[in-house]
C-alpha cells in the first residue's frame, strides 16, 4: 500500500504522541519516568563527573525505550487476537523480559555509579 509522504513536522508530532500515550497510560513508564528524575535528580546533587552521567543517561533512556517498544508490542497484539493464544503470551512475554533486562541493567549502573557517593552522603563523609 502506498502512503502519500507526510510533512517532517507531522511525523515529529506522531512521534511525540507516542511518548505521551505511553506515559499517559502505561503504569510502568510513569514509574520509570520518576525513576529518571530521581537519578538525574541525585546525579546532579552528587556532581556526578560528565562520562559517569552519559553511563547513567544511556541506561535510562534503554529502559525508557524497551518500555515503549513492549507497550507498541502489547498493543498490537491485543488489537489481532482477543483470544488467548500461546504465541501472543510469548511475544508480551519476550517484550516484557526485554524492559526487565533493560531495568536490570540500568539498576547496576546506577549502583555502581551512585552507590558509593550515597553512602558517603548520607554517612555524612
Amino acid at each position: 500500500m502506498l502512503t502519500k509522504k507526510r510533512p517532517l513536522r507531522q511525523s515529529f508530532q506522531d512521534a511525540f504522541s507516542g511518548i505521551c500515550y505511553a506515559v499517559r497510560t502505561q503504569r510502568n513508564m510513569r514509574i520509570h519516568a520518576g525513576m529518571t528524575l530521581l537519578v538525574l535528580g541525585l546525579s546532579a546533587v552528587l556532581a556526578v563527573p560528565v562520562l559517569e552521567m552519559l553511563f547513567l543517561l544511556s541506561a535510562v533512556v534503554f529502559v525508557v525505550v524497551t518500555e515503549m517498544i513492549n507497550t507498541g508490542i502489547e498493543t498490537t497484539v491485543d488489537l489481532t487476537t482477543s483470544e488467548y493464544h500461546d504465541k501472543a503470551r510469548n511475544a508480551k512475554n519476550v517484550a516484557a523480559g526485554a524492559v526487565l533486562t533493560a531495568s536490570l541493567y540500568a539498576l547496576v549502573v546506577g549502583y555502581l555509579i551512585l552507590g558509593r557517593r550515597l553512602f558517603a552522603w548520607f554517612s555524612g563523609g
